[in-house]
């Protein structure tokens, strides 16, 4: 197996789970909601495609999904607050280049439970995205991810503005946690 087969595997044993958040969200089936292929994953920064006509006759609507283990949600309270997203990789263009270049329309970003459940979530619409960068890139965090060869930028939620948030389940709630937080944004 690869190295992207294996890293697809390990995000894949919750995208039943992630399918359902959005079915739910959008309220559609969520076996209208495909998987992507390698392809669509490697180049349109996509791992759920939601396809043409099935929203509103919308067009086909790229989702990045991004689930991480819940034990680090809990045990660091600053992993609460934010969402990571690769920034380097030795090995191609980055979900950061990716995503910038305008692919994929939202992120599915939550925390996979024990029982493959996922909460807390949020999902974010990568327009709003990709619109404040500009104004927040020199404020997110830079981190390495130990001796993988690869970095990632974490990005604290307080640094979007809440049209960001399409929606969001969990114990905490990313937008009212400090509400005094997000009365800046409204300047930027």
């Amino acid at each position: 197996m690869n190295n992207f087969s294996r890293q697809k595997s390990i995000g894949d044993r919750s995208t039943p789970q992630c399918k359902q958040i959005l079915a739910n969200h959008w309220k559609i089936n969520a076996n209208q909601i495909l998987t992507a292929d390698e392809w669509q994953d490697k180049q349109l920064a996509c791992d759920l495609v939601i396809p043409i006509g099935v929203i509103d006759n919308k067009d086909e609507i790229h989702v990045a999904q991004r689930t991480r283990i819940a034990a680090n949600f809990l045990d660091n309270p600053e992993y609460r607050i934010q969402f990571t997203i690769r920034s380097y990789h030795r090995n191609g263009k980055t979900e950061l280049a990716k995503i910038l270049d305008g692919k994929a329309d939202y992120i599915l970003y939550g925390w996979e439970n024990e029982d493959r459940t996922v909460t807390p979530w949020i999902l974010g619409d990568l327009n709003i995205f990709r619109e404040v960068w500009p104004k927040i890139k020199d404020s997110v965090l830079n981190k390495s991810n130990g001796p993988y060869d690869n970095k990632f930028i974490a990005v604290p939620f307080h640094l979007l503005p809440l049209e960001f948030f399409t929606a969001h389940q969990g114990h905490e709630d990313p937008i009212n946690e400090n509400p005094n937080q997000w009365e800046r944004l409204r300047y930027l």
